[in-house]
């Protein structure tokens, strides 16, 4: 990792295998190679690690690009709650934790 420039993209790779070949003796298993690698700083063990996915709902940010598509007109972001909120500031407060 590049700790002064944290969107470099180098010297790491995330690989997806579709199909998992659980054969012991075709998979690496000695990773005696790395021993003078350094990972004092590294977040994880120095291991292979599975990722696993499922779809859920996330409400739409208040500050992504896409909302005004996302939301349509479904929603009016500055329309007053009975209280004479605004919708856009309960949708902030709510979604971004913003405590005014």
């Amino acid at each position: 990792m590049d700790f002064e420039n944290l969107t470099n993209q180098e010297n790491f790779k995330v690989i997806y295998h579709e199909q998992l070949n659980k054969d012991a003796s075709a998979i690496v298993q000695d990773f005696s190679f790395l021993k003078g690698l350094d990972t004092t700083y590294f977040p994880i063990e120095v291991e292979e690690l599975a990722l696993s996915f499922k779809s859920e709902i996330e409400p739409v940010s208040i500050n992504n690009f896409r909302n005004g598509e996302l939301l349509g007109e479904s929603v009016d972001l500055f329309a007053e709650t009975d209280d004479g909120t605004e919708l856009l500031e309960v949708y902030s407060d709510t979604f971004l934790g913003d405590v005014s």
